[in-house]
């Protein structure tokens, strides 16, 4: 695979013209009665130990490396074992992320990717969307790691997607914009309570 030096990036985007809320059915598609039976036929899952002193960063990588390569950590891997405020996030954070896009540019349609919309706390980096006053805009985060990455490598990020027309993102993407590696990008609802309407199409497109 020939690809150029990418970076990584977290972000929420707004891909269309929708409200920040929505809605969700929240019914089964079995009955009560019906799940309670099927949990109970299920085998009961073999969680494998972890022992807390075990740092996350010695986990082993599962996928094979090739014949004769190894993995080895690269120091871009964040856990978020630390506090970063929104409005000074420090040089902890500062260190491996800018907390915009990779270049300039401030969002696509009606986004605008704002440095104070992420943070970390209790160990999490947290993201959230709101309007901008007086506007149909979007206010919404983005971060950037500051070194790119080079094939072949390993890269394993654990999210919570919005309850949201909004698409939640993690991507690989090269200087230029033109080469781009959807790690993550969905879409945690299927309707828009602000523009009441039915937005599905974007729900079930989801990419892992």
């Amino acid at each position: 695979m020939n690809l150029n030096p990418l970076k990584l990036a977290f972000c929420c985007a707004l891909a269309c013209s929708c409200g920040t809320s929505s809605k969700f059915d929240n019914s089964s598609e079995l009955p009560v009665e019906q799940n309670k039976i099927e949990e109970a036929e299920k085998e009961p899952e073999t969680v494998p130990e972890i022992s807390e002193e075990v740092s996350w960063k010695d986990i082993p990588v599962p996928a094979d490396a090739g014949a004769d390569m190894t993995w080895e950590f690269q120091e871009i891997s964040d856990d978020f074992e630390y506090d970063a405020p929104a409005d000074n996030k420090g040089n902890q954070f500062l260190e491996k992320w800018d907390d915009f896009y990779h270049n300039q540019w401030s969002g696509p349609g009606l986004t605008e990717w704002k440095r104070e919309r992420c943070h970390v706390t209790d160990g999490q980096l947290q993201m959230w969307a709101t309007r901008k006053p007086g506007s149909e805009k979007i206010n919404m985060g983005c971060i950037t790691s500051k070194t790119r990455v080079v094939y072949p490598v390993y890269i394993e990020a654990r999210a919570k997607v919005m309850n949201s027309t909004l698409a939640s993102d993690v991507w690989l993407l090269s200087e230029d914009d033109t080469q781009e590696i959807d790690i993550l990008e969905a879409y945690g609802a299927d309707y828009s309570e602000s523009a009441q309407k039915e937005q599905s199409y974007f729900s079930k497109k989801n990419t892992y």
